[in-house]
């Protein structure tokens, strides 16, 4: 028997731990050039065109997404004024700079050069209007 188990004491620390990080699995580049192929030919030519514009957009978040790095929980709680188009100094190429509210708290994000336009189609296509149903 161990002295803190004799005494009535748990062998745990007092506080508490990060816990194992474990990394997030990712696409291959063969993988994602599928995906965003696959997204781009279903927005040109949805199976039913009543759902172009929800295709348009998932092909734009495909790109933003393979584009920024983000977190799908960080994509899923951000808003557009935590994302500002700047000038990339060294690259003089448009870049997103994100203010990213995750899991450890606030931090920053530069994008890539190829989320700027992604992002800037998914803030500028207008949803269409339907009906109470949808229709």
């Amino acid at each position: 028997m161990t002295r803190s188990a004799h005494f009535g004491r748990s062998s745990k620390p007092p506080f508490a731990t990060q816990g194992k990080i474990t990394h997030r699995p990712w696409f291959s580049p063969a993988e994602y050039k599928q995906l965003y192929e696959a997204t781009r030919q279903n927005a040109k030519e949805p199976k039913n065109p009543y759902f172009r514009w929800e295709a348009e957009q998932l092909h734009d978040f495909v790109l933003f997404m393979g584009n920024t790095g983000l977190r799908p929980d960080e994509a899923k709680q951000l808003q557009h004024r935590d994302v500002t188009i700047v000038e990339d100094p060294e690259s003089r190429q448009r870049i997103l700079e994100i203010e990213v509210r995750g899991k450890r708290g606030i931090g920053w994000c530069k994008s890539m050069p190829g989320a700027v336009k992604p992002y800037e189609r998914l803030c500028e296509r207008a949803k269409p209007a339907r009906g109470k149903r949808g229709w």
